[in-house]
């Protein structure tokens, strides 16, 4: 601390005050990194659950009937609603798709990346796509007791990182 004493007093106040703020953004980075950003990785894993719930109760009777005009004119009015939300779609028990948002081809390799647990009703986990990093959700949709399907949801992580920035 001799280089401390050294400096005059003007130079003793800015040394001090850099001091401080490089204190405080630290704590604040912490707290950013610790504490806010679980919290938003949270509510934007519940947020993909509630859409995901909404089109499961919505579309259920159009699964079960087979309506594929109903179920993608629901799904695309949720996509249109939901501006984070990057795709949506439903598999059938054999996991084959039933409807989905996708305007190219739909991606096969989406299936596989976030299969729903049999010991589980709903699963939420991020995945690397071609689309960015999304939150996928996958949700089971159930007459009864019996699963006739899936709804599968991505929100972009975009979201968490616009506010983390």
């Amino acid at each position: 601390m001799r280089w401390f004493k050294r400096l005059n007093v003007k130079q003793k106040i800015a040394a001090s005050t850099f001091l401080v703020i490089v204190l405080i953004t630290t704590i604040a980075w912490l707290s950013i990194q610790w504490v806010i950003f679980p919290n938003l990785t949270g509510e934007i894993s519940r947020r993909g659950v509630a859409i995901a719930q909404s089109i499961a109760n919505r579309g259920q009777p159009h699964l079960t009937a087979y309506e594929r005009a109903n179920l993608l004119s629901l799904i695309f009015t949720e996509k249109w609603m939901e501006p984070y939300l990057v795709y949506v779609f439903i598999l059938d028990p054999s996991q084959d798709v039933v409807a989905h948002t996708f305007l190219k081809p739909f991606p096969q390799s989406l299936i596989k990346i976030n299969r729903l647990p049999s010991d589980q009703v709903e699963h939420t986990r991020l995945v690397k796509t071609s689309l960015g990093s999304v939150y996928d959700t996958a949700l089971g949709i159930y007459e009864g007791i019996h699963l006739i399907g899936t709804v599968r949801v991505g929100l972009s992580k975009a979201l968490i990182d616009q506010v983390m920035h």
